[in-house]
């Protein structure tokens, strides 16, 4: 789902043997050795910053503690983000979108190097409380606005890293939060502590509202008192290769020029901003296929001969979905096409809108 510039995201954990990431199984006797190696591990990850949901917030920092807002009527807050002087590139974020954490200092305090000194940045929708916002900018504490009402996780990630240079982020639950980031394509890494114990059934997994996400093994380890920890690191989708092809091209860049939509990129070429390609999630109705959902789509330039010849070759690939059906195709993503010949196809079409050079006669 992202296109913009975004942190790279490490879920890091501490888990039940059956996967639950909260509940008195934390407290237990026999997870002390897991909850331990998890706070090892957050250290040397040296991260630019970690990031929580709201309850995790209040529940770790802020005690349950809010500020009486009263003292703030009437007040006048500039519109728009803000971000507040820090003196470290080390912060904490919390996703707080009713405004809710009532912060005392501009940075965490905590004895742990891994979260004090963090400065706090506070992503919240566009509806928060105007007194709260003047109670922060008294505080010092950042923030920004992702959404009108609920959370937009790919306006909030690409501000970090563009206000706050954020390139790592581990992101820390709970549940509801980690099941946000999921949904939107935003774990780019898992680093599981696993503690030898099972939770009670009323505990929360890993994800809350998971989707199928398919990723790979890429670190196991056995540790003291039965302690494992692993990594996984997510599969590629066919999406996201074809837009790291596109970007080697020569010149070439992708950008997401359609107004609330971060599901829709184009490729253009550098010079000119003609486009090559046009990436998109269709309703998989719209394009005659079965089922409930949508497909990702990739539109090519292709020479109309040619483009009788590769649709007859691949079912995958059918007449241009909104564009010009003699000049473009359309490429239906994980749908059998091989990726290499997908590549082709958009070096074709790289190439046939390409500038062409102006030629003089005598």
């Amino acid at each position: 789902m992202f296109g913009l510039k975004r942190p790279y995201i490490i879920c890091h954990m501490t888990q039940s043997i059956d996967g639950k990431v909260t509940g008195e199984f934390l407290g237990a006797p026999e997870s002390a050795a897991a909850t331990e190696l998890y706070y090892e591990i957050n250290r040397e990850y040296k991260a630019d910053a970690f990031a929580c949901g709201r309850v995790t917030m209040e529940g770790s920092f802020t005690g349950g503690y809010y500020p009486d807002l009263a003292e703030y009527n009437g007040a006048d807050v500039p519109k728009g983000d803000f971000v507040a002087p820090y003196k470290n590139k080390f912060f904490a974020v919390s996703f707080d979108r009713r405004g809710r954490l009532g912060w005392q200092t501009a940075e965490i305090e905590d004895e742990d190097p891994g979260y004090g000194g963090a400065h706090i940045i506070e992503v919240l929708c566009e509806g928060a409380d105007a007194r709260y916002l003047a109670y922060l900018r008294e505080t010092g504490v950042s923030y920004i606005f992702a959404g009108k009402d609920e959370m937009d996780l790919p306006t909030a990630l690409e501000k970090l890293y563009t206000l706050f240079g954020i390139e790592r982020l581990l992101l820390e639950g709970g549940s509801i939060i980690n099941g946000a980031f999921l949904r939107a394509g935003a774990v780019d890494e898992l680093s599981l502590v696993v503690a030898s114990v099972l939770a009670a059934a009323g505990d929360k997994p890993l994800f809350m509202g998971s989707e199928l996400a398919a990723f790979e093994l890429s670190g196991a380890k056995t540790h003291e008192n039965g302690v494992l920890s692993l990594n996984y690191v997510r599969k590629k989708t066919e999406r996201e290769k074809v837009l790291e092809f596109a970007c080697t091209l020569p010149g070439a860049v992708t950008d997401m020029p359609f107004e609330d939509d971060f599901e829709t990129t184009v490729f253009r070429h550098g010079e000119g901003g003609k486009w090559f390609g046009l990436l998109m999630r269709v309703e998989k109705s719209r394009l005659g296929l079965e089922g409930e959902g949508k497909a990702d789509v990739l539109n090519l330039k292709c020479d109309p001969e040619e483009s009788f010849i590769v649709r007859e070759m691949y079912g995958g690939i059918i007449p241009a979905y909104h564009m010009n059906k003699r000049h473009w195709i359309s490429v239906i993503l994980e749908s059998g096409v091989p990726l290499d010949f997908t590549e082709s196809l958009i070096e074709k079409s790289y190439a046939l809108t390409a500038k062409k050079s102006k030629t003089f006669s005598k």
